[in-house]
C-alpha cells in the first residue's frame, strides 16, 4: 500500500523547508535552536521512489 498525496492544513508560527540528511541509521532535519523543546511537525513534500 503506497502513500497518496493529500492536502494538509496546519496553523503554526514559522515554516522552514530543508533537505533531510542522513544521521547514522536515521534521518535528520535541522531547525532553529530556539525551537528546542517545542512541538513540530514534519511533512513529506516529495514522493518516496517506488511508492507513487
Amino acid at each position: 500500500m503506497g502513500m497518496r498525496e493529500m492536502e494538509i492544513r496546519i496553523t503554526g508560527y514559522a515554516v522552514v523547508e530543508k533537505q533531510v540528511t542522513a544521521v547514522g541509521n536515521t534521518a535528520h532535519v535541522t531547525v532553529p535552536r530556539a525551537w528546542l523543546g517545542r512541538r513540530v511537525k514534519a511533512i513529506l513534500l516529495d514522493p518516496i521512489d517506488g511508492e507513487e
